[in-house]
């Protein structure tokens, strides 16, 4: 089963139990998520609904995050205040769901 690359990031997250660290966009992260293979209205959807759901601030920590790469992401989760994580966590797994119908493996 195809798993969506920010539904793969809320694993990484969960793994990590973790936090993220600033900067970004939703273009660039869209762009992460279509170069890691998923189809592109997937990632537009959930990258819109992280960017509505999420302050700009942690919108944009993830963005940055994630479009450095898996370690970066980890490291970024890992360093956040345990409160944004799991707001993070919350909304990349329900982003995933919501946009792909992928339910991500915790681990």
């Amino acid at each position: 089963m195809k798993t969506s690359a920010l539904a793969f990031a809320a694993s990484l997250a969960l793994a990590a139990c973790g936090g993220l660290g600033g900067g970004g966009s939703k273009a660039d992260l869209v762009k992460w998520c279509v170069d890691s293979g998923d189809a592109p209205a997937d990632c537009e959807c959930m990258a819109g609904r992280l960017q509505a759901e999420l302050s700009p601030e942690l919108f944009s920590t993830l963005a940055t995050g994630f479009t450095a790469g898996e370690d970066a992401a980890a490291e970024a989760l890992e360093n956040l205040p345990e409160d944004q994580q799991m707001e993070a966590m919350s909304a990349l797994i329900e982003a995933g769901m919501s946009c792909t119908g992928t339910v991500p493996a915790e681990g």
